[in-house]
């Protein structure tokens, strides 16, 4: 039986993605916290597993898949046949257009933007870079925005494509931005939020 292993951080969005397609997936696998903040990615052993030093990193029987959307598009073929991977090819191509946008633009401004507004002291923040990378990412949430006035999905049907936007876009309120002036993008979350197997970015501890 395949053991799959993730390098992982919980307030990773790139991590979440993953960590919800391998629910979506029913997939059992380990998740192993990796301490960035102690510089554990440049450790010598993380860096035989991603030579960039990044997460997530999914490593199958021995195997390392590391760069988010190719995880994702690795996980849709070893546990196919399943609905994320579109088999019309024209989907697929609509498919494979988001998972670009998303890795090109979308996460380019949301992700520091959270990062920024999150994580760094206040006296360090530059409001110029942050209110640039806020006003470049909404202009790429519209994109998605008018995608989604027509359809439910960005290939129709919920796929890995969903997977990945919404990795990035469910913690975007953090980052500035304000998700109530994209009623489409709230309405698809829901639908997202809707599917088997769903599990949110921080997993709810029992008291």
């Amino acid at each position: 039986m395949s053991k799959l292993k993730l390098y992982d951080l919980i307030e990773s969005q790139n991590g979440y993605k993953i960590r919800l397609a391998l629910s979506n997936l029913k997939t059992n696998y380990e998740l192993i916290p990796v301490d960035l903040m102690n510089g554990e990615h440049r450790k010598e052993w993380f860096l035989k597993l991603n030579p960039n030093g990044k997460i997530p990193v999914l490593v199958d029987n021995g195997f390392p898949v590391w760069e988010s959307n190719a995880i994702l598009l690795y996980l849709g073929r070893k546990y196919a046949p399943n609905n994320l991977i579109p088999q019309d090819i024209k989907k697929l191509g609509i498919m494979l257009e988001w998972l670009f946008f998303e890795s090109s633009t979308l996460q380019k401004f949301l992700q520091p933007a959270r990062f920024i507004t999150k994580f760094f002291p206040k006296e360090k923040v530059n409001l110029d870079e942050l209110n640039k990378l806020r006003k470049d990412g909404t202009r790429a949430l519209k994109v998605i925005e008018e995608h989604l006035s027509k359809n439910n999905f960005f290939t129709g049907d919920y796929s890995m494509a969903d997977i990945s936007c919404y990795g990035q876009i469910y913690p975007a309120e953090e980052g500035g931005f304000d998700m109530s002036q994209l009623p489409n993008i709230k309405s698809w979350q829901k639908r997202v939020e809707s599917q088997p197997g769903y599990v949110e970015m921080r997993p709810k501890v029992a008291v």
